[in-house]
């Protein structure tokens, strides 16, 4: 269903007249700032101080004044709330003065970018901010002036729809609508197309939410899942406020809390915090979470969000966050925090496809990532399958990952994922390439939608289990080749022997003899110590990797990356056990002791035996 389709239908918003709209009434009003101002100079008082810092670095300078450049209109529009919110709490003209700056000359502006594009969400969402919140600062002459220019922009958005618009899943949709619906949210009443903008931004969140997963998740990755989680969630609480519209049963907004947790990694930083994927960093850097995580565990009372978030916030991890302001309106301070090491150590994000297994949550445990599904997840999948011309309704920031893994241990990162990539190639992951070809979406600088909606390509986890032992996981590449390939199978099977092993077992057919080449990318160093067995280096930190099958195969290590060609042929079974360990602990032993009717038996480390049986998709520990 398409944006024309679902903005006819018809939402019941109420109307309210300008004289009974008391200010401020955005997120916060007079009864909810006495009670910050109360808790300021105690259980919120760090929060306060990141607030303060923030702020403090822009009093009393000017906005970037590029109006045609995407950064800095986003940085003009994103400027506004961090100083509003210091005159409001702490009443101190110098923030007033300088928000009432910023607000009044970005509305000098001729245009804010492209008027329909992220740069414009942002200017919308940050001086509809500043006009509910200053409203009572401002003289007649400069509410018209802001008046005026946020209607000129919200009708803009509307008029010339981003090109974003009817994807529903799409960050970009989610910014510029919360822009349009904060504009209409501070102009209602005043200005009589308010109600036609709020109409707009509430059917697209609605959309959003119904197509999203009920695992959390996002299949671009924590960095983008991040940007569109913040923005729904400033939605939810407008509408829960003024609309008496309850978005929070969403299963999806429910989960987004272990989403994060458990893609945290055992001993994160700022700089070095997630296991993710897709166009996504390692760092949350401009996305928070901690304002996502006080949010989530306050409305469903998850004590380990609320640990995650006072953690980070400790650590550093998104106290510069351009939305990380609302921690201090989120928090809630009645909540104990539970620490992550009661979480299991397992986890499987099942509609986009995302499972990590850990040795356990102290620092320098292993953590183990693995991915398979759908494109944009399978929920979406199931909606695209039901069309008989599919247009996609999410974005470009996948990569053609299908199978793909990362390993991360004793504080270093072993086997990595490439992270924000332009192109995007099958070849920079952790995956195989067959023919020399990768997987449909790859070769353009956003993942390519509709090659693979074309081919009505998908992939799935057939299994992922946990046990006291291991984790297991099977993931079916299904189609997800070009017909080019010639791939008829590539099931995965990947297992982590707890607490430092992993297995991983490929089967792989083709419709004639063809090339198999398995693919892996180290942090740093790769060395060959003959044959099949290699080591990755990391500092003082090393990961033996030993091909167990097939007997005949070319094996090298150039640079960082590591390859296993085995063919041409026909069908091809590639086992590798990985072990990661200090650097001057002895190397790990694996011996293949029996290959019979599809069950493998492999010894590992000399201590134990596991058995996997490939038709059965069963592992046995002894």
């Amino acid at each position: 269903m398409r944006r024309r389709e679902i903005l006819a239908a018809p939402l019941a918003l109420g109307s309210l007249n300008a004289a009974e709209q008391p200010r401020p009434h955005l997120f916060v009003n007079r009864a909810r700032l006495d009670r910050v101002k109360q808790k300021i100079s105690g259980s919120h008082s760090e929060l306060w101080k990141m607030v303060r810092e923030n702020a403090g670095r822009l009093v009393g300078r000017m906005p970037p004044s590029k109006y045609d450049n995407q950064g800095e209109m986003r940085t003009a529009g994103r400027g506004i709330p961090w100083q509003a919110l210091m005159w409001l709490v702490a009443g101190e003209p110098a923030y007033r003065d300088s928000a009432k700056n910023w607000m009044l000359r970005i509305c000098e502006y001729p245009r804010w970018e492209q008027n329909n594009s992220l740069a414009a969400g942002e200017c919308l969402f940050g001086v509809a901010i500043g006009y509910d919140w200053l409203y009572d600062q401002m003289d007649q002459g400069e509410r018209k002036l802001v008046r005026d220019k946020l209607a000129l922009q919200a009708e803009a958005m509307l008029n010339a729809p981003p090109v974003h618009h009817d994807r529903w899943l799409a960050n970009h949709n989610h910014v510029e609508h919360l822009g349009v619906a904060a504009a209409g949210f501070a102009l209602r009443g005043e200005v009589p197309r308010a109600e036609e903008w709020i109409r707009q931004a509430q059917a697209v969140f609605r959309k959003a939410l119904e197509f999203s997963g009920p695992d959390g998740g996002s299949t671009e990755g924590h960095q983008y899942w991040a940007y569109s989680a913040e923005s729904i969630l400033r939605y939810a609480e407008l509408a829960r406020d003024l609309l008496k519209e309850d978005l929070y049963a969403s299963q999806w907004l429910k989960s987004i809390p272990d989403f994060i947790i458990h893609s945290t990694l055992p001993d994160f930083t700022a700089e070095n915090c997630v296991m993710s994927y897709g166009d996504s960093h390692r760092s949350y850097d401009s996305h928070g979470p901690a304002h996502i995580l006080y949010r989530a565990a306050a409305e469903y009372r998850n004590p380990h969000a609320q640990w995650l978030a006072q953690e980070m916030l400790r650590r550093g991890v998104g106290r510069t966050a351009f939305c990380s302001w609302a921690s201090l309106l989120w928090y809630d301070e009645t909540l104990e925090p539970v620490p992550l090491s009661r979480q299991p150590v397992f986890s499987h994000s099942q509609d986009v496809g995302w499972v990590t297994g850990r040795g356990a949550w102290e620092p320098g445990a292993v953590l183990t990532g693995f991915r398979c599904g759908p494109m944009h997840g399978h929920k979406v999948q199931k909606y695209y399958q039901g069309l008989a011309k599919p247009e996609e309704v999410a974005g470009g920031h996948g990569h053609p990952d299908v199978n793909g893994f990362q390993i991360y241990a004793l504080g270093k990162w072993l086997a990595i994922d490439p992270s924000y990539e332009r192109p995007k190639w099958t070849r920079n992951h952790n995956t195989v390439l067959v023919n020399g070809k990768g997987q449909l979406g790859e070769g353009q600088t956003w993942f390519d939608r509709k090659a693979v909606l074309a081919a009505r390509a998908t992939s799935a986890i057939l299994k992922a289990e946990h046990r006291a032992g291991y984790d297991y996981t099977v993931g079916d590449a299904m189609n997800i080749y070009p017909p080019a390939a010639g791939l008829t199978r590539f099931r995965r099977h990947f297992i982590f022997v707890r607490p430092d092993f992993i297995v991983i077992a490929d089967e792989l057919a083709a419709q004639g003899p063809s090339q198999f080449e398995w693919r892996m990318h180290a942090e740093q160093s790769l060395e060959q110590r003959g044959g099949a067995r290699f080591v990755v280096r990391n500092g003082e930190v090393a990961m033996d990797v030993e091909f167990l099958l097939p007997q005949a195969l070319e094996a090298k290590a150039t640079g960082s990356l590591l390859t296993v060609t085995a063919g041409p042929v026909a069908n091809c079974l590639v086992v590798a056990v990985l072990h990661p360990r200090k650097a001057d602990a002895p190397a790990a032993v694996a011996k293949l002791e029996s290959v019979q009717e599809g069950r493998l038996g492999i010894a590992i480390g000399g201590r134990r035996k596991l058995v996997l049986d490939l038709a059965g998709q069963n592992v046995t520990l002894v």
